[in-house]
């Protein structure tokens, strides 16, 4: 019986075009930070936004996410970072995007990796962030 069984799953309709929104605003505030453009990090952050950072050993520490750019980060650092896996969820007008990113070590070959989590939320008609847990840096074992 569990052989002739299957799972159907189909995507709402504009699921597709809603999840590229998403992965547009994620891809938007990384490369806000690398270039430290803070009108085209404006535009993909909600002005009040806060960001969580874990810095491992370090306390976590909460601040505006208009003070990234004072911060000395892999995230902002000109190398960039770039987002090699997303797993996007929505419902109505609020938003997660749970990503991982990666961003090259400078002495040595090989990347650091971290996995970061935004909450999104759409307000008239456009998706920005509202807030960032942004994780540890650990070595990337995988490429």
């Amino acid at each position: 019986a569990v052989v002739g069984c299957h799972f159907d799953y189909r995507a709402p309709s504009g699921a597709r075009a809603e999840d590229a929104a998403l992965q547009g605003v994620a891809t938007a505030f990384y490369t806000a930070l690398t270039r430290h453009d803070t009108t085209a990090f404006a535009l993909a952050v909600f002005p009040a936004a806060t960001v969580l950072i874990d810095g491992g050993r370090n306390p976590v520490t909460l601040v505006p996410a208009r003070t990234l750019f004072d911060i000395p980060s892999r995230r902002t650092d000109r190398g960039g970072v770039r987002i090699v896996r997303s797993e996007l969820r929505s419902d109505g007008d609020l938003a997660t995007a749970r990503l991982v990113i990666a961003a090259e070590r400078s002495s040595t070959q090989g990347e650091y990796e971290a996995a970061d989590l935004l909450t999104l939320a759409r307000r008239d008609g456009a998706w920005r962030v509202a807030h960032a847990v942004l994780g540890p840096w650990r070595l990337r074992s995988a490429p």
